[in-house]
């Protein structure tokens, strides 16, 4: 009886032991699913991060076409428009005066816009870097994810789009 019990012992150990030096297939598929499910838990704020840098750099570039079109047909926003003091000038050089003022405002707004715009390219750039460095992230995972991403930054600057046509609508009104 003992020597029964020894024998299913050293039995069980044997088939214990083979089966934890020697994962099987389903096992080793769950282990690897878990790891990506965790990396990509964890990169969750990267992805944050981009999604408000592109939402970002949607609003920006809503905002240039509006000065680009103010531009186009000579119509100041209010925002940027001059005031020049009464009395220095005659009426036309202080119209020529102020028209170029602002019109250099608008130029130099829209540039300002482009190097915003390359700061966060560049942004983003590092923070793909580190989804691939840092998570073991692939490369077509990363695009398509960002693919998603700048659609869902669309939608989000779909009202900013309205806003400014309307607002480009009613100064050419004026």
């Amino acid at each position: 009886m003992l020597v029964w019990i020894l024998i299913l012992f050293i039995i069980s150990s044997f088939t214990m032991t083979h089966n934890l030096s020697y994962p099987t297939i389903s096992s080793q598929f769950r282990i690897r699913e878990t790891n990506w499910r965790d990396r990509r838990e964890q990169a969750t704020p990267v992805l944050n991060k981009i999604l408000d840098e592109l939402v970002k750099q949607s609003n920006w570039t809503q905002q240039r076409i509006f000065l680009s079109k103010c531009r186009d047909h000579n119509v100041t926003p209010k925002g940027l428009k001059v005031k020049v003091p009464k009395g220095i000038m005659n009426k036309d050089q202080e119209y020529r005066f102020k028209r170029k003022c602002e019109l250099d405002l608008v130029r130099k707004t829209i540039k300002r816009l482009h190097s915003k715009q390359q700061s966060s390219d560049e942004k983003i750039a590092g923070l793909k870097l580190e989804l691939r460095n840092k998570y073991q992230m692939s490369r077509n995972w990363i695009e398509n994810t960002l693919k998603w991403l700048q659609k869902k930054a669309i939608e989000k600057a779909k009202m900013k789009k309205k806003s400014l046509r309307l607002k480009f609508d009613k100064l050419l009104e004026d």
